[in-house]
Order: C-alpha cells, then sequence, then structure tokens
C-alpha cells in the first residue's frame, strides 16, 4: 500500500453500525475486501491528490460482521455501513493502531452518544480538528464551483437546445403550410436564429480546453469550424446561395442532430441518463451524418462558380502581404480533407456507440450463431 495514496475517510457510528464514507469521486477499478477484523480497498480516482490511485487497508477496531456489511460507490463517494457484532457497543476509535492517521476524519452527521458518555470524537494534538473545518471549508467550495459550472453547462446545453429547436419546428411548420414553395426562403426564415446558434456553438471547442467538460477539442473544433465555413464562409456571404433547395435540406440535418444532441448532455450535466434519450443520441447519427456531409459538401461545389466570379475572399498579387489566396482553391482542397475529417468523426461516433449501447443478449446469441 505504500506506492498508493490514502483518500480522507469520514467515519461514524450508532449501536448497531458503522459508518464509513470514503471521499472518492469517480472511483474506477474498485476492489473491496471486508473481513471480520480489516477493510481492504483500491481503486483510481478523483480524491485529495486529484486522479490518482487510491487505496486503504486497515483493521477494525473490534470484530465486526462481514456478511451483514455492505458498502455502495456512489460516484462522489465509496460509502460503507459496517455491521457490528451483537447489539455493539460504542467505539471509541475506528482502527485497532491507537494512532489515528490523518486522513481519517470525524462524520459528525453519523455519529451518535450515549446522554452519559463521557467519550467524545477523536482529536490528536496536532489540532485534527482545526484541519477537518478546513477540509470541509475547501470541500464545500470546491462543490458550490461544481454545482455552478454544472448549472451554467445545463444551461447552454438547454439554451441551444431551445435555439435548434426553433429552427427546426419554423422549418417544417413552414412546409407543412407551403409546401416545396417554402424552401427558397429557409435561410430568410431561420438563418438569423441559426447564426446565433452557431456562433454560441464555439463554445464547445473552449469548454474543453478550460477542463469544464471531460470531451477533447479537437472533435468539436472540426464540427463547428466546418458549419461555421458553410454558414458565414460561403451563405452569408453569397445572396444566391441562400435560396438554394440543398439549404433546406442542410438546415432540417443540422438541426435534426442538435435536437437530440444536446438532452443528452443536459442529463449528463447532472449525471443522469434516460435510455431512450442515449439511444437517439448514439443512433440519429446514421443516418443524419452521412446526409449532413453530402449537404456541406453540395453547397461547397454549388459554391464554386459565384465566388470565381465575385472573387470574394480571394486576393492577388502584388499586395502588402506580398502573397495570394484563391478561395475556390481553398474549398476544393478543404472538400478533400472534408471527407477525412467525416469519416474520423464518424468512428469517434461509433466507437461511442459501442460503449454506451452493447450488444444485446439476443443480438449475442445470434452472432455465435452466425459464426
Amino acid at each position: 500500500m505504500e506506492d498508493r495514496l490514502n483518500p480522507f475517510v469520514f467515519w461514524g457510528q450508532n449501536k448497531e453500525k458503522i459508518f464509513v464514507k470514503v471521499d472518492l469521486s469517480d472511483a474506477k477499478d474498485l476492489e473491496v475486501t471486508i473481513t471480520e477484523d480489516s477493510l481492504k480497498l483500491t481503486a483510481f480516482g478523483n480524491g485529495i491528490r486529484g486522479k490518482n490511485k487510491y487505496g486503504l487497508d486497515f483493521d477494525f477496531y473490534l470484530p465486526i460482521d462481514s456478511d451483514a456489511s455492505k458498502y455502495r460507490n456512489t460516484g462522489r463517494h465509496v460509502e460503507f455501513q459496517i455491521a457490528k457484532v451483537g447489539i455493539g457497543e460504542t467505539w471509541p476509535r475506528l482502527m485497532e493502531n491507537p494512532k489515528k492517521p490523518a486522513w481519517l476524519k470525524i462524520d459528525f452527521d453519523h455519529f451518535a452518544f450515549e446522554e452519559d458518555d463521557d467519550s467524545s470524537p477523536e482529536m490528536d494534538e496536532h489540532g485534527d480538528y482545526k484541519m477537518t473545518v478546513n477540509y470541509i471549508t475547501h470541500s464545500f467550495f470546491y462543490r458550490t464551483i461544481s454545482s455552478m459550472l454544472s448549472f451554467y453547462l445545463f444551461l447552454y446545453n438547454m439554451f441551444q437546445w431551445i435555439g435548434f429547436s426553433y429552427v427546426f419546428f419554423v422549418i417544417c411548420g413552414r412546409y407543412v403550410m407551403q409546401g416545396t414553395e417554402s424552401k427558397p426562403g429557409t435561410y430568410e426564415a431561420v438563418g438569423p436564429q441559426l447564426i446565433i446558434c452557431q456562433l454560441t456553438a464555439v463554445l464547445e471547442v473552449i469548454h474543453p480546453l478550460l477542463g469544464w467538460v471531460k470531451t477533447g477539442a479537437l472533435m468539436p473544433f472540426l464540427q463547428v469550424g466546418g458549419r461555421n465555413l458553410i454558414l458565414f464562409g460561403i451563405l452569408m456571404q453569397e445572396p444566391e446561395m441562400q435560396t438554394k433547395g440543398i439549404v433546406w435540406w442542410l438546415f432540417v440535418t443540422w438541426s435534426c442532430v442538435e435536437i437530440v444532441r444536446y438532452p443528452f448532455y443536459m442529463l449528463s450535466t447532472f449525471k443522469t441518463e434516460w435510455q431512450a434519450v442515449t439511444w437517439l443520441r448514439y443512433s440519429m447519427w446514421i443516418p443524419l451524418y452521412p446526409l449532413g456531409f453530402f449537404c456541406e459538401g453540395f453547397v461547397m461545389m454549388l459554391s464554386l462558380p459565384y465566388f470565381e466570379r465575385s472573387g470574394r475572399w480571394s486576393f492577388a498579387l502584388p499586395n502588402e502581404l506580398n502573397m495570394s489566396f484563391h478561395f475556390p482553391t481553398f474549398l476544393r482542397i478543404y472538400m478533400c480533407l472534408f471527407l477525412i475529417g467525416g469519416y474520423l468523426l464518424m468512428k469517434q461516433m461509433y466507437e461511442q456507440r459501442k460503449k454506451k449501447l452493447p450488444p444485446t443478449n439476443a443480438s449475442r446469441k445470434s452472432k455465435l450463431k452466425a459464426k
């Protein structure tokens, strides 16, 4: 155990049980052994020294009933309910060793005393009470900041979901009322709202860089950057492109992707999962991503003659920069790289789908029979 860090441990008791709370969040590879004399734990998680491997190994003050004892991993802590043998007595300490380690604290919420009991929670000569108060203050501050961040991320995802839902339902409503005649006016009807959503989506690249979310920044950068090139670099610059029928398909595809993606993130913010939302998140991309890539590529191809004619975004020599740039050529090169980026994005989604939606027993049996 010398190579492992010790997490903070809070303990309390009543007549029947000992309560032990290990302050280790997002615990993975958890291994627990409870015997009548001892408790052993190893796990990788987020503790007092950040993400590390932590461990515990100590003997109880008195023998316990290991069969009646239990534990659970809540995601925030690892909690134990240790059953005392018989009616039980008040333990003066948790461990057999009278020397109390610095990482062991009193859980006052789970400490019961008899009225005539003169014993009190153990405090060592080095000011353990002050250390406990400081830790609780630090822990409260950290959890408050985490709660504020979770609330902000929830509001961000809800804002985006409302925005893309508005775009989707306006497009559908106009199509129901006007049929195919509504398609040329799609950009004029929902373009400003979509611009706001896509500008806000830049935050999805910033959040991972700040460490506010666990995902990487590369894939959001590719997705948001690609969309913004289409929206701001092409459609906003060439009014004739805004009335093309492919824009209707493009906006419908984008909004469909997001109205199933953002609810998943809203729930994930508070570590909640609804199976139906998870299934939609990791299944709807299968038809929508290829359709979206096709629409984006088609928009770029259609825009080439317009940019050749207008010369927008292009500049020739001589100039102060002593360099030239031909935007249509850039688009042709980008379309080649676009295929690679689309493949990487769909590959990542496929890998995530396998983790989030493992095959059912029926599908496993069918695969075995096929073999």
